[in-house]
């Protein structure tokens, strides 16, 4: 009996409906992209629709394609896109990272490999194409003979390293960024930063995955076609993560913030190891100033809004920070927020408000970055310096 085209089965069903979410959140993110014309939504939009798009000419063959249609030449178009998946990734990280990004001529240049790579099957389709017999079989000789054979082999395994090249560029790029934000702002924008994080680890052990998958069944056990689809299945589900925060978090808040300027005076402190007598003193007036002011209270206190109101330049206070006090700005001003809680919590405010209202109170901004930073400082967790604390009293 002769199987109907599309057909649903524990295989395809999944599949299909997941990377219709991709294609429905990729149109979505085009759209907002015409009528706000941020990059990031165009470059985001690319990035989900190849991944959708690679996992697709999978999908088609448990879809019956290949069934209902033995002569198809849908082999010819389904043309894989490795070359151009890395720079779209790297230039999204990077639209978020670098403030007023643009296009620069010399950017376009990543995307020549997939376009030659492209021209190419578009040639090899049209010579076979012109080959007798070519309509009554599913794959012409040239295809058949060199692109199956040699031309495919060779482009997988440079695809392969462009998106191994690309990825440890942005991964590179995230943790530069990253560390600048705790040079510059007290409160880390963690949400937005375990985005770019998270999308980052998702591709990465994607990748690693096909790569392991395919190096077994290439050297250590011959695989089947439905042996890959638990990895198919795992890249359709991370559309679920990737559709929904790519496209409803305010990824601007990392884009408006001026950490250029910020990192450009930093860069411009001096070799010396020992702070002066002048900058000694100035610690000294640091210290006094957030005793009595208690500016960490504000969640988002910069590196730059202190220093105004210490009356330092930003670059020395930066200085006077790092070297003096062996620490960040952003742990230097979290130091400070930890030690308002235990204070709070010894005066027995955690009675009548939960510890997280506490942390807000002393100007942390995320359950998450009060739970790490506290038992950074403290070797205990809230919960258990709560503890510690009711049983003193007692």
């Amino acid at each position: 009996m002769k199987l109907m085209f599309p057909t649903f089965g524990w295989y395809s069903t999944p599949l299909t409906i997941l990377y219709i979410w991709g294609l429905v959140f990729t149109l979505l993110l085009l759209w907002r992209y015409f009528r706000q014309k941020n990059i990031s939504d165009l470059l985001l939009a690319g990035v989900l629709f190849i991944h959708t798009y690679e996992r697709t000419i999978y999908t088609i063959g448990f879809l019956s394609w290949y069934d209902n249609f033995p002569k198809t030449k849908i082999n010819y178009f389904l043309i894989p896109a490795s070359f151009i998946f890395g720079p779209f990734v790297y230039f999204y990280v990077k639209s978020i990272t670098q403030t007023s990004f643009k296009f620069k001529r010399q950017d376009y240049w990543h995307f020549l490999p997939q376009a030659l790579f492209t021209l190419g099957a578009l040639g090899v389709y049209l010579y076979d194409s012109n080959q007798a017999g070519f309509w009554e079989t599913q794959n012409g000789k040239l295809v058949s003979t060199l692109s199956m054979q040699y031309i495919n082999l060779f482009c997988a395994i440079l695809g392969d390293i462009s998106i191994a090249i690309y990825l440890f560029l942005a991964i590179q790029m995230e943790r530069r960024y990253r560390k600048k934000i705790r040079e510059l702002f007290s409160s880390l924008y963690s949400v937005e930063l375990r985005w770019l994080r998270n999308f980052l680890a998702i591709f990465t052990l994607l990748f690693l995955s096909d790569i392991l998958l395919n190096e077994i069944n290439d050297n250590i056990v011959k695989m089947g076609y439905k042996d890959f689809w638990w990895i198919h299945l795992a890249a359709g589900l991370s559309l679920i993560y990737l559709g929904i925060y790519g496209y409803f978090l305010d990824i601007k808040k990392l884009q408006d913030i001026n950490i250029d300027a910020g990192a450009q005076s930093l860069a411009q402190i001096d070799e010396q190891q020992q702070l002066n007598a002048a900058d000694l003193e100035s610690q000294k007036r640091l210290h006094q100033f957030m005793a009595e002011e208690k500016p960490y209270l504000n969640p988002s206190l910069t590196l730059a809004k202190l220093a105004q109101a210490v009356e330092l330049n930003a670059n020395l206070l930066s200085q006077i920070i790092n070297k003096g006090e062996g620490m960040n700005f952003n742990d230097f001003i979290n130091s400070y927020r930890v030690k308002e809680v235990q204070q709070m919590i010894i005066a027995g405010k955690a009675d009548q408000f939960t510890l997280l209202t506490l942390a807000y109170e002393a100007g942390f901004n995320s359950k998450a970055t009060f739970n790490r930073t506290f038992k950074k400082f403290t070797q205990l967790s809230p919960s258990e310096f709560l503890k510690k604390a009711t049983k003193k009293e007692a």
